[in-house]
């Protein structure tokens, strides 16, 4: 009975974490989303998200993962650091395609994994999302990060990555829509400024030419007079 009970919570948990993936179209708030759910969910103290630099740029840095999401860290103490061995056990998570957990953690294994430390880091979870990035949380209990647990949350990480290039893809066609805009305005403005300068230049030209066609007729007129003086002298 008590198996099934805890089943059924594990189970109701994974339905509504999976809920609240995709929600949203911009990347940092649909991960924001996720990762808050995770956290209040699994009663995890503190997580974040990081994706490769190449996946997020057309020129990114190949292998440098950069923060996307966190939640109960301070972004602004994280955000452009990284440390050796955090960098190396990413990097291995990503590779292997498997997670990696800590479920006891001593203070220089704190020191080597995070950044930032709160304090009430006692186990770590860190799996990869397809070959996107790496999705990490701490728990304040140590052995936390049972099989049930890391399997539950594994399952969730392939939609969380269709979910990441789906926002990807949005981000871009907003990219393109609003290039395609700027050319657009550029183009207009080229136009009115041909507009200007022909509108310019006939005024300029017309001027002088009514002197001449002025000047013309009033020959064509006094013409004949001047002929008829000829004639007489």
């Amino acid at each position: 009975m008590e198996f099934s009970m805890k089943t059924a919570a594990r189970i109701a948990m994974l339905y509504e974490i999976a809920n609240s993936i995709g929600n949203e179209l911009e990347l940092q708030a649909m991960l924001d989303i996720f990762l808050e759910k995770v956290i209040s969910k699994t009663g995890c103290t503190v997580g974040a998200i990081r994706l490769l630099d190449e996946v997020l740029r057309d020129n990114g840095e190949p292998n440098m993962f950069v923060l996307v999401s966190v939640i109960h860290y301070d972004r602004r103490k994280i955000l452009n650091k990284m440390i050796k061995g955090n960098h190396f056990l990413m990097t291995k998570c990503l590779d292997n395609q498997q997670p990696i957990v800590f479920n006891k953690i001593g203070s220089e294994l704190v020191d080597e994994v995070l950044i930032n430390p709160t304090g009430k880091e006692k186990s770590i979870l860190m799996l990869p999302i397809g070959t996107l990035g790496i999705f990490r949380i701490c728990s304040g209990k140590e052995g936390f990060f049972d099989e049930a647990i890391v399997n539950i949350l594994a399952t969730l990480m392939p939609r969380l990555e269709k979910a990441i290039n789906s926002c990807l893809l949005y981000e871009e066609r907003g990219r393109l829509l609003q290039e395609l805009e700027q050319q657009k305005n550029n183009a207009i403005a080229a136009s009115n400024f041909k507009t200007q300068i022909l509108a310019n230049t006939t005024h300029e030209l017309k001027t002088p030419l009514n002197v001449i066609i002025n000047f013309t007729r009033q020959l064509q007129e006094e013409l004949p007079q001047i002929n008829s003086v000829k004639e007489k002298n």
